[in-house]
């Protein structure tokens, strides 16, 4: 252990990132089978910061006894992670004796010399691309063996015999460095070949001193500086990085602590990360996959959506809020002024449209299926018209705005709420436009799962199909890369297939990135789809060892667009049959309508409208409102007919206004636009009663002086979106998804307040904030409100 590393956390070594800063290839170290089943020294293993570079033991253990199994597991680990491999073993090795002359070998003494060649040429041979290399010890100073090195690989280079570099191994002694290492190299390098340090170490005489670990340090960094002085000089190899590895001990009894790193590190990492990390989201995790879902709803105009696995209904719920205002209105509606284009290619420039940056959900039938009986009674009723809504099928005489005093609804909406199992055919769904699933498929018992594609891609064959899941690969990120393997307080897989840790005791399965992909690609090739991949749910939280792109987001993502195939909605059908699995039909639990104003799309005249206008203004002495003021005056919408294009027509028609679109130096939001009431109001709005008034004559009479002021935390904390939270443990409690098992559930472990629905701005680039790591459909300013479904505890 060297002093300068003996207290350096794993993390900030950055051994490699220096290296390659210094214009070096690599920093690496070597490694064998048996240390890979240690958890702690892995993690570390494919630390890339320090090391990018692995090179694996011997091929040829013993003499004729040749395995490459084991150094093909280490090249394996080496790719996984973007590490370069290097083979000590399949160039020349070792051939030199101390006083330069050749060593006594089988192929020395039957070929001479002309074996070096012969094996050169048939390395070469066989990979041209391979790096070919003589390595070998006791050359690190200037001396007999070192000079005989030389000769060797210019006599090599003179007959055209294939060699890229010299290795020097450096098994070195604490304070026995040469001397000459940097001129040694420097002279090996100016030979036109690479030169690496491939097996350095420092061993001492035990028991470690403090003065033998200071002369360890600077050995170390003489030989770090010679490497660093010679430009031919690529990298510099570790023969293995922790003192519990060292080979060291075996080969020379009463030396060792070799390595930059003593046996204990291991043991003081397994303590500093024995618990969980903290991971938050914000938005909490569930509301992330809800705003991807209704983003890609929104940008694909969706109006028919079946959710399998609904749950409690909450994005049924938001789905059944009222749109704002209808759709823009056709010509015929709304002619264009004279001399407008209304040219096919330009046929929405002259309509005022209004919010086209943030499209509206305009959903005319909405379903949901679940097999919780529990669940489905939410569900129930969060989708049902409110009490004060009159069905005028019923003969009603009155109308009242659904879920709103303030906004009516200017669309019908059937509500359809089903239970059952999804792996019965149910024939209302069949060619349904969209179908939402959203942690539901990691649920599925062995036995249910080969019917989920059948059943939902062949025989119901949507357009859309929107799918979420956990992401295995994300898992890492709840603990650091060298925890120990308990630090995990997850779920073992309860299927005892893998030996994995799952976020919930219900998974059957949580796939990797890769997995799903490869899932999702093979599912839409048979079953006639086109698929995109990508994720959301981005912690709070930067990770310290910069997994962060790696990783990905918490759940995995996919977009299914249907292709043309024939025959796919009864291979469905023969595919569920063959599995003859329970055919009890579902049970409709309710149907639901949600009726529209009947002055949706019958608006006045804009003469009428504008006069409305006016009078608002005046009655509330305004000079200048913003246009979503005016409209959610709710008989200023109703004059309208439930289009906000005509409000906008009417201000430009009379003379009584200004529309302001945009003002200087201000973004051109249509949330921003204005009404300007030319002239003014006749009494504008005081805010004082008289010029010697203050505030204090506008307080309240019952107004109770000391009183404090309201606070939206309890005595629990922030009653704010904290989102999602693993902090030393495990996701037992569900709190990355709002799903729950699809199979064998009475209830759910964690009843998810909704809360507020952020409907972020859309435009020409849909990305997750500026986060260009998902190529799909992600939201941009999260913060944009919709008055949607809010609640103050969303904990």
């Amino acid at each position: 252990m060297t002093a300068s590393l003996a207290f350096v956390s794993l993390t900030y070594a950055q051994l490699n990132t220096l290296a390659v800063g210094l214009g070096k290839r690599y920093f690496g170290t070597a490694t064998d089978n048996s240390e890979l089943s240690d958890s702690p020294y892995v993690a570390q293993l494919e630390n890339t910061a320090d090391f990018h570079q692995l090179t694996p033991d011997a091929t040829e253990p013993a003499r004729g006894v040749f395995t490459f199994s084991g150094g093909d597991a280490i090249v394996t680990q080496a790719q996984r992670n973007g590490q370069l491999a290097i083979d000590r073993s399949l160039v020349s090795v070792e051939i030199l004796n101390d006083d330069g002359t050749f060593r006594q070998s089988v192929f020395f003494t039957t070929t001479g010399t002309s074996y070096i060649a012969t094996a050169l040429r048939a390395a070469r041979a066989a990979d041209p691309s391979a790096k070919l290399y003589i390595n070998d010890f006791n050359i690190e100073g200037m001396g007999a063996k070192s000079t005989a090195m030389v000769n060797l690989v210019r006599s090599l280079k003179a007959q055209g015999v294939p060699i890229d570099g010299i290795g020097v191994q450096a098994h070195l002694i604490v304070g026995e460095v040469p001397s000459t290492l940097q001129a040694n190299l420097a002279q090996f390098a100016a030979l036109g070949v690479e030169v690496a340090i491939t097996e350095l170490d420092v061993r001492m005489t035990l028991p470690a001193t403090s003065a033998l670990l200071a002369q360890q340090q600077r050995d170390y960094q003489t030989v770090v500086a010679a490497c660093r002085a010679v430009s031919g000089c690529i990298g510099i190899t570790l023969w293995d990085w922790t003192d519990k590895y060292s080979w060291v001990p075996g080969a020379f009894p009463g030396q060792g602590e070799a390595c930059p790193w003593d046996a204990k590190t291991l043991e003081i990492v397994e303590d500093e990360y024995a618990e969980e990390l903290k991971v938050t989201f914000y938005p909490q995790l569930y509301l992330q996959r809800r705003i991807w879902i209704l983003d890609v709803m929104r940008a694909e105009k969706v109006t028919k959506v079946l959710d399998i696995g609904c749950g409690e209904g909450q994005l049924l719920a938001v789905l059944c809020q009222p749109a704002p205002w209808l759709p823009p209105p056709s010509a015929h509606i709304l002619p264009p002024l004279p001399g407008e284009n209304t040219d096919s290619a330009e046929k929405t420039h002259w309509l005022p449209q209004y919010h086209d940056e943030i499209p509206d959900i305009h959903p005319v039938q909405v379903m949901g299926l679940d097999i919780s009986s529990d669940d489905l009674d939410f569900a129930v009723q969060g989708t049902a018209p409110p009490p004060s809504e009159v069905d005028f099928e019923k003969g009603g005489s009155q109308y009242s705005a659904s879920f709103s005093s303030v906004n009516p609804r200017w669309e019908d909406l059937e509500v359809k709420i089903w239970q059952g199992g999804l792996e019965v055919i149910n024939e209302t769904f069949v060619d349904v436009e969209c179908i939402v699933s959203s942690e539901v498929v990691e649920h599925l018992p062995p036995n249910l799962f080969p019917a989920f594609a059948p059943v939902i891609l062949g025989v119901y064959h949507p357009r859309l199909f929107l799918v979420t899941t956990p992401s295995y690969t994300f898992n890492a990120r709840f603990t650091a890369p060298m925890a120990p393997p308990s630090a995990r307080k997850g779920c073992p897989d309860p299927t005892k297939r893998t030996d994995r840790i799952f976020r919930h005791s219900d998974h059957k399965f949580e796939w990797t990135v890769d997995e799903f992909q490869d899932w999702c690609d093979i599912t839409a090739r048979d079953w006639g789809y086109e698929v995109k991949v990508s994720s959301v749910g981005r912690p709070t939280e930067m990770d310290q060892w910069g997994r962060d792109a790696e990783l990905g987001g918490a759940s995995s993502v996919a977009v299914f667009r249907r292709r043309d195939m024939d025959g796919r909605e009864q291979k469905g059908r023969e595919a569920v049959l063959a599995l003859q699995l329970d055919t009890r039909p579902h049970e409709l639990l309710v149907l639901h309508r949600h009726l529209a104003h009947p002055d949706s799309g019958n608006p006045r005249s804009l003469e009428e409208i504008g006069l409305k206008i006016m009078e608002k203004m005046e009655e509330f002495r305004e000079g200048v409102m913003r246009v979503e003021e005016l409209w959610f005056e709710r008989d200023v919408a109703i004059l309208c007919g439930g289009w906000i294009e005509i409000l906008i027509r009417a201000v430009e028609q009379s003379d009584h206004f200004n529309l302001k679109r945009n003002g200087e130096g201000i973004r051109d939001r249509k949330a921003d636009w204005t009404v300007e009431l030319i002239g003014g109001v006749a009494q504008p709005k005081e805010y004082w009663s008289k010029e010697e008034d203050t505030s204090m004559d506008t307080i309240p009479f019952d107004w109770i002086s000391g009183g404090e002021a309201e606070s939206s935390e309890g005595e629990g904390g922030s009653t704010d979106m904290d989102g999602d939270v693993s902090q030393n443990q495990s996701e037992g409690e569900d709190d990355l998804e709002d799903s729950v098992p699809w199979s064998d559930r009475s209830h759910r472990d964690k009843v998810e307040e909704d809360s507020a629905l952020f409907k972020p701005s859309w435009g020409s680039e849909i990305g997750w904030a500026e986060d260009e790591r998902s190529d799909v459909y992600n939201s941009g300013e999260i913060s944009a409100g919709w008055d949607g479904d809010e609640s103050e505890d969303t904990n």
